[in-house]
């Protein structure tokens, strides 16, 4: 028993460093860059970074591309840097007219790493398409987020990442969501407006509203159904 101890103590002390490496940005070790010069981690020291865990012919991962669109779109002035890891599922996937034309298809204009060899994938500890990780300004992993779905939890921890990083973020302060099918592509619409005037209905719960300012202005709200089809998050 006495043999074993020590053991089990530097098991236990081998797993608490690993998890701490594995909580800390990894270095990009990719193929090339498209829409942006080569990256590092510590040239985004200070910016929130969301990885982007993509394949441009799978479908859970296009069905979540409106919302990785709009994030960047919205948040990319305010500090927030999004990274499009593409990891080939087939070996077509690997061909750069291909990965070109796909990026282009779906009108990414946020940086792509293209990660042929799967090194920045294991690096991250991945296992699945989509997935998306997020890191502080620090470098360090705040939370990881597989399929689809969670998509206002993965944007209220974006905006509240990038008020700590930076507490002068003046953040907006309506926003709602809408699906559109138009017998296309699903489309997402968002409208400022205030609370008064939104289109939403009034079952909206108040929390931690008490005058007290917080990283999203004096009082967050939670829409928790507006309509049918509208959800959405707002600020007074």
């Amino acid at each position: 028993m006495r043999s074993i101890l020590p053991l089990l103590f530097l098991g236990v002390l081998l797993s608490a460093c690993l998890v701490g490496a594995a909580g800390k940005q990894p270095p990009f070790t990719v193929e090339r860059w498209v829409n942006s010069m080569p990256l590092t981690a510590d040239a985004l020291r200070g910016k929130v970074v969301l990885f982007d865990i993509w394949e441009y012919t799978c479908i859970n991962w296009i069905r979540t591309s409106p919302y990785v669109k709009a994030w960047h779109r919205d948040y990319a002035a305010l500090g927030l840097v999004v990274v499009g890891l593409h990891a080939p599922e087939f070996e077509f996937g690997k061909r750069a007219d291909n990965i070109d034309r796909g990026i282009r298809d779906h009108g990414l204009t946020y940086p792509i790493a293209l990660d042929n060899d799967f090194a920045t994938w294991r690096a991250l500890g991945n296992d699945a398409w989509p997935a998306k990780y997020l890191y502080d300004g620090q470098g360090r992993l705040v939370k990881r987020w597989v399929g689809e779905g969670r998509y206002d939890e993965i944007e209220e921890e974006i905006r509240r990442q990038l008020f700590v990083a930076k507490p002068a973020t003046r953040l907006n302060r309506w926003r709602c969501r809408r699906k559109v099918l138009d017998g296309g592509p699903m489309r997402y619409l968002w409208r400022k407006s205030t609370i008064a005037r939104s289109s939403c209905s009034t079952e909206v719960m108040r929390s931690s509203c008490k005058g007290a300012r917080t990283g999203f202005g004096s009082c967050w709200f939670q829409g928790s159904r507006c309509g049918s089809q509208w959800r959405g998050t707002a600020q007074s």
